[in-house]
Formats: structure tokens, C-alpha cells, sequence
């Protein structure tokens, strides 16, 4: 028990696992979400890829498959991110290959199966000053020399740092 001014904090060990590949029973209910999100997100692909086969109207392939169609602007390959869907880097990365116009195969996502429809392509600006950029790549290096630095010391000097389990 940990006392906390007027408080107590009563802690209880729950579960204690070993170091090495969990067993079955441990991971059995992530291992069967995952595998049922991978057989669901396998029969909607199946499913627009039929409708995809007979048009390539985005607003009928929805319809055929009961959703609506959602517009997104600004969808960037630097973000990651889709306005109104959230992080899906793997649409991301492939609507940045399509032409305006093109229509995309179904694309699975870490929260579904998406199409998408190109409507507008904003090229980047061409930039002549990059001090920004270079400071910003200074910064982000400095930072990961000190990071790689830490580790390689208490790699070499044989510490488990387990503060991360209890604060």
C-alpha cells in the first residue's frame, strides 16, 4: 500500500507473465480480433471488388454495399492522416500515387476497407529557402543522437529500466 496524503493506494498483482512467447490462452482473444478483422476486411475487399467490376462510380459502389461516400481534403503523404476517417497510413501512401480522376482498388486500413476517388491534386509549392526544414532536421537528429546514445549506454551497462509499468 502506498500512502498518498489522506489516501491509499491498495496495489494487486493480477498476472504475472514470463519472458518468452505467451501462451495461447493469454493472447487468444487478441489473436481471434485480429483474425476476425482480417477475415471481415477479406469479404468487404471481395464485395467492392465486384461492384468495382461493374462500375466505377463511386457513389454506386457505396450504395451496393451499404455506405456513403466521405470527402476528405488536404490528405497528405507527409500527415497520415484523413479528415474524417483519422491515421491511415496505408491509403495515404496510396492515394498519393493516383492521378486526379483515377479510383483506387480497395485498400485496407487499420479501421476499414476504403476506395477513393482522386477529385483535385494540389501540387507543393516549390520552395527556395530551407533553413526551416534544416533546422527542424537538426533538431530531430540531435534529439536521436541522444536517445541512441542512452540506450547504448544502458544496453552496455546491463539495466532494465521497468519504470514505464508502474508510473
Amino acid at each position: 500500500a502506498y500512502e498518498l496524503g489522506d489516501k491509499f493506494v491498495v496495489a494487486h498483482l493480477k498476472e504475472v507473465k514470463e519472458k518468452g512467447i505467451a501462451p495461447l490462452e493469454q493472447v487468444k482473444d487478441i489473436v481471434t480480433s485480429k483474425v476476425a478483422n482480417e477475415k471481415k476486411a477479406q469479404q468487404f475487399t471481395e464485395k467492392l471488388n465486384a461492384e468495382l467490376a461493374k462500375t466505377k462510380n463511386i457513389d454506386q459502389v457505396a450504395a451496393a454495399v451499404g455506405t456513403t461516400v466521405k470527402s476528405a481534403m488536404g490528405v497528405s503523404f507527409v500527415s497520415g492522416y484523413i479528415q474524417n476517417v483519422g491515421v491511415e497510413p496505408n491509403v495515404v501512401g496510396i492515394v498519393s500515387t493516383l492521378k486526379k480522376g483515377d479510383i483506387s482498388k480497395p485498400i485496407t486500413g487499420q479501421a476499414g476497407v476504403y476506395v477513393v476517388v482522386v477529385d483535385d491534386v494540389a501540387e507543393a509549392p516549390e520552395s527556395k529557402d530551407y533553413s526551416g526544414t534544416k533546422q527542424q532536421l537538426d533538431t530531430q537528429n540531435r534529439q536521436r543522437a541522444e536517445f541512441e546514445v542512452f540506450n547504448a549506454l544502458k544496453e552496455k551497462a546491463d539495466i532494465q529500466d521497468n519504470r514505464a509499468r508502474f508510473y
